[in-house]
């Protein structure tokens, strides 16, 4: 769908994100049952950092195992123009901002269509709003997590 096709169906496309009133570099993935935070951004925090009701495990593509204990409650997560809150865990990761999970996109009744990496929310009673991912290509020197660890084990 183009920019003008959305628009003539009263929906709006996105492609920017902020967290903390700051530009973010966000990873939604469906995969994840929470929403993340890197330490490293959290430092723009704009929230009180409280303990999770329960310490939180958390396995990486890796295999490594984090632990997390703390989130911070109803950060406003900025798409476009439209303001959409969530509950980032802070974690040590590095390559991205933030990772949306499932949470997130249940709570603001999010479909991912994944062939046109888009991401539609449905609010009742307001125009649908579509963010557009990266279109990345990534250099065929990038291998994915899971491939080296079977590399690494031959």
């Amino acid at each position: 769908m183009t920019q003008q096709e959305a628009q003539a169906t009263s929906d709006v496309v996105i492609g920017m994100q902020t967290i903390f009133g700051r530009e973010a570099h966000i990873l939604i993935d469906s995969g994840s049952t929470h929403s993340f935070i890197s330490r490293i951004f959290a430092v723009h925090a704009d929230r009180v950092l409280k303990p999770l009701d329960c310490s939180l495990v958390v396995a990486t593509p890796v295999g490594e195992s984090l632990l997390a204990e703390n989130v911070f409650r109803g950060c406003v997560i900025k798409v476009g123009s439209s303001e959409m809150v969530a509950d980032l865990i802070p974690l040590a990761i590095h390559d991205f901002d933030a990772i949306l999970g499932m949470d997130w996109l249940a709570n603001h009744h999010a479909t991912v269509d994944c062939f046109r990496k888009e991401v539609i929310f449905r609010r009742h009673g307001e125009p649908d709003i579509i963010f557009c991912g990266e279109r990345r290509i990534l250099p065929s020197c990038v291998i994915s997590a899971m491939t080296a660890k079977r590399l690494l084990r031959k």
